[in-house]
């Protein structure tokens, strides 16, 4: 299954370039989850030659350089051009901002997780990701930078919105605490 550049090149030959696409964006994608970074980097980049209008390989592009660590320049410019291109992939979308949220870029995370709070509200979608969790991630984002009226509203928002009598408990303790400071 995994091809050295010729093989995959030769074997591609008679694909169109949205199957090209796809296809390498799935071996970036494998490769991306096997720690594999410069097979993910390789076949990424080839998918957006394939198709540089394509939102998730723009995610995946920025994950990639974000599990990196050190590419924080090319993970803001893959991240333009993800939210430019409007991406639809909210499991890739919080994938991304979870891992901005531990590179310290809390900003762009509070991005990733409105986005999909925003499309979650807005659009009829069929996804895993959990909108409580996403509004308790918006909280902690904006209650860390001292956002508290706004932490306070996607505490709320999580409260109502959360699984578990344990989670709702815990956000219950933060309201209260927020209120009494």
């Amino acid at each position: 299954f995994f091809f050295s550049s010729r093989r995959r090149h030769t074997r591609c030959s008679g694909v169109s370039w949205a199957r090209r696409c796809v296809q390498e964006t799935g071996l970036g994608i494998s490769s991306l989850r096997r720690k594999e970074y410069k097979d993910a980097e390789e076949a990424l980049n080839q998918a957006n030659i394939y198709n540089p209008y394509n939102s998730e390989v723009w995610g995946y592009l920025a994950l990639m350089c974000l599990h990196d660590g050190k590419r924080i320049i090319q993970a803001h410019q893959s991240l333009r051009e993800m939210f430019k291109l409007e991406i639809s992939n909210l499991e890739l979308l919080e994938e991304v901002g979870d891992e901005l949220v531990k590179s310290a870029n809390a900003e762009l995370a509070e991005q990733c997780y409105k986005k999909i709070v925003e499309k979650m509200m807005s659009e009829e979608v069929n996804t895993i990701v959990q909108v409580g969790e996403v509004y308790l991630k918006l909280a902690k984002i904006c209650h860390s930078s001292e956002k508290i009226t706004e932490a306070k509203e996607y505490y709320e928002a999580a409260y109502r919105t959360i699984e578990g009598e344990n989670n709702k408990e815990k956000i219950k303790n933060i309201l209260d605490s927020i209120e009494i400071a």
